[in-house]
């Protein structure tokens, strides 16, 4: 981490109380780490930026982070598409269309045999279908950035049909 960003903890960390954000929060990590990439490009554009008494950079970073936890809400949101779909295959009891859903998603992994992050999300989601991404991440591999785009192209394909 650059030292300059070291100066900011603080007011990040400030940033992060303020707006009910602590320790125990799953994306804590996540909201500190975007927080400190947007101070580092705050120096590169300005750099004689202070640490202390800067109530703008306090605003600007506070305004930032409800901007990233829209965007961690609209990802959650339409990570539950899936979820859904294959919550409703199980309470209809539609069995064909679960067992067509596993057909399709071993055909997936049989195809993409050569990308072993993918293979290694869809024998998840297999073996595990209610599992959140933030449960699923950890076990293949991935940040769960990498976890949201892989799941994206997988839904892609789900959705496509292009299972040949």
């Amino acid at each position: 981490m650059d030292e300059r960003v070291k100066e900011f903890e603080q007011i990040l960390h400030g940033v992060l109380r303020r707006a009910g954000i602590w320790k125990t929060n799953l994306y804590y990590d996540d909201y500190l780490q975007d927080l400190r990439i947007a101070v580092l490009q705050q120096l590169r554009a300005e750099p004689d930026l202070k640490a202390e008494q800067n109530p703008a950079l306090f605003k600007w970073l506070h305004w930032r982070l409800r901007d990233l936890q829209r965007g961690y809400q609209r990802r959650e949101a339409r990570e539950c598409a899936m979820t859904v779909a294959i919550e409703e295959a199980q309470v209809a009891g539609d069995e064909f269309g679960r067992s067509e859903l596993y057909v399709t998603l071993g055909q997936l992994r049989t195809r993409l045999a050569d990308d072993c992050q993918m293979v290694n999300l869809i024998s998840d989601i297999m073996a595990f279908p209610d599992d959140a991404l933030a449960e699923r991440a950890p076990r293949i591999g991935v940040s769960r950035a990498t976890a949201y785009r892989m799941q994206g192209v997988l839904r892609g394909y789900l959705l496509n049909g292009k299972v040949e």
